[in-house]
């Protein structure tokens, strides 16, 4: 997604991502777990809780960041991780490795183990 910061942005950090307008970041983990695969290794993983309205098709997914070397949002990639949630509204990384995404909208706490 290309942006720039607009107005008297003077002395702030870039932003190390951009993500979608309206997907409501509700919770976050890095991955530090040792069950996926070594590039997985420190991405943040975000659950977007959604629109309920005009941008219902936006959010209600799991947001994978891969953070770049410098970064900044030019050299990060984010990518859809996991979807099909109503307002998921945390991601946790469980003992085991796996990813624990509890969904408010459904009352269910999903677990997401690698292959």
């Amino acid at each position: 997604m290309a942006a720039v910061l607009a107005g008297l942005c003077q002395g702030v950090s870039a932003p190390a991502a951009y993500l979608p307008p309206h997907g409501a970041p509700a919770g976050m983990t890095f991955y530090r777990g040792s069950s996926y695969p070594v590039a997985y290794r420190g991405n943040l993983f975000i659950s977007e809780w959604g629109s309920n309205f005009a941008y219902a098709d936006t959010g209600h997914v799991v947001e994978r960041v891969a953070i770049g070397p410098d970064v900044t949002a030019s050299s990060s990639q984010v990518s859809v991780f996991a979807s099909g949630f109503q307002h998921p509204i945390s991601v946790v990384k469980a003992p085991d490795g796996a990813l624990l995404v509890a969904d408010w909208g459904t009352g269910t706490v999903y677990r997401i183990q690698a292959a």
